[in-house]
Formats: structure tokens, sequence, C-alpha cells
């Protein structure tokens, strides 16, 4: 899959969040000053002592309400309105109600299995690609100064992630997840290690048997939105059911950011 596939499976960014957020409420708004304009219009008009509409009422007087109680057609007519209104409420949420509550389940379910074929940002894809292609005479790792400080690359720079959700070097990320995440591929056992320890660096076997890069004892990844080495754009996401973050090269991770 292309990096631009894959692109399509990241989660927006904190800002795109943040204003979809807000466009989210202003239309809330919009909606709410829309039903309840006909209301701010229709009450002061009932108390004018005028015998067509006028607005604003310029005189004040209680004969509507007078009519109203005074005439039995009225309150027919108020009873009517009250029972069809009662009832396409009630209707209304007994159909509602459980659609909702089963897509939350349903939402709930996908993003709280990390290890699944289907993430809350697609479907599953039918392999996971590796994030770099192995580099002459075995895979690199390197470290790479940034405003996070010190961290974890690859061997062409670009940051590799640590994935909360993974139970020791057994990767809990497949399909959507690692469409968005590719775990870093090594074709050979031969891992070459600059300014790190050679020591933590090691390899589990996913499923299918592509050779994964581990750390310190955690599964490697890169970020498909990281469009170039030293990016961290990933750092801090929770996503796919738990939280991603970068490396120090002592292999702790790097919480901040």
């Amino acid at each position: 899959m292309t990096a631009a596939a894959t692109a399509a499976f990241a989660p927006p960014s904190g800002r795109l969040k943040s204003a979809l957020r807000r466009v989210g409420t202003a239309i809330a708004w919009c909606g709410y000053l829309f039903l309840l304009f006909p209301s701010l219009i229709v009450i002061p008009v009932s108390f004018s002592g005028a015998q067509e509409f006028e607005f604003p009422p310029k005189t004040f007087s209680l004969g509507l309400y007078a009519q109203f109680f005074a005439d039995p057609s009225w309150w027919r007519a108020a009873v009517q309105s009250l029972i069809v209104g009662t009832s396409t409420t009630v209707l209304s949420m007994l159909l509602a109600v459980p659609a909702v509550i089963a897509g939350a389940v349903i939402m709930a379910a996908c993003s709280s299995s990390p290890g699944s074929g289907v993430g809350p940002y697609g479907p599953a894809a039918p392999s996971a690609p590796a994030a770099t292609a192995p580099a002459a005479g075995g895979a690199g790792l390197m470290v790479r100064h940034t405003s996070l400080g010190t961290i974890l690359t690859d061997g062409q720079g670009f940051t590799v992630y640590a994935f909360e959700a993974d139970k020791g070097t057994r990767s809990q990320c497949s399909g959507a997840c690692a469409a968005a995440w590719p775990p870093v591929i090594t074709a050979t056992a031969a891992i070459k290690v600059t300014g790190a320890a050679k020591s933590l660096a090691g390899e589990t076997t996913r499923p299918g048997g592509a050779r994964q890069l581990t750390y310190a004892g955690h599964p490697l990844y890169r970020y498909s939105g990281d469009t170039s080495p030293g990016v961290t754009s990933g750092q801090g996401l929770v996503v796919f059911g738990a939280r991603w973050d970068v490396l120090a090269p002592a292999g702790t991770e790097v919480t901040g950011g």
C-alpha cells in the first residue's frame, strides 16, 4: 500500500479535531437558535392588544388567552396537539435510542481492539506493509535530535514509535492499524545501530512470518503521517486502543510532546 493510501487511515491532528469541534458547536447553536426564534416572536405577539399581527406589540392585552380558556374548541385542539406531539416524541425515542446505543457499542468495540483486523479508521488491509525497505546488509537504527530530545529513528532517519497496547515483543497492531502505523521490517538478522545500544535491538516475528524490529522489547513502527525524516507528528496520539510514543536511546518511552 502506498504512503498516500495509508495516510487515508491516519487519525486527524489535534488542530483539526479542535476545529471540527468548534464547527460542530457552531452548527448546534445555529440549529438551537433556529428552533428558538419563532417562540421569541410568537410569545410577545400573544400579549398584543391589536386585532392583527403586530411586532413588536404596541399595546398589552390578555384577550387571546381569555378566548383560549373560554372556547372549548381551543381546548380540544390543544389536547389533540399534545397527544400527537407526545406520541411522536415517544415513537422517535423508541426508534432512535436503541440505534444510538448499538452504534456506540460497535464503535467502542472497534476502538478497543487494536489487534483486530478492523479499526476505527477503516477496514482491514489484506496484509501489514513494511515501514521501510531494509538497508543494504540489514536494517538500521540510529538517533536524531528533535524538539522532543534525542530519539530513536530507523536507518533513513524516520521516527519510530512504540505502541502501548503491545504485549512484550508481540505486536497488537495489524490490518488498518498497520496501514496507518507500518511496522519496521527487516530481511536479515544484521541490525546496524548507530548512537544507541546495539544490545537493546532485536526482532520479533509477525503473523505471516515478517520480521519486525524491536528495541528494548518494544516492537517498532513508523507513522504514515510523518512525511519526512525527523518529523514526530505521531507522538502522543491515542488511536487503535492505546497511546503511541517515540523512544529514547535508553529504550524508554518519551511521554512529552
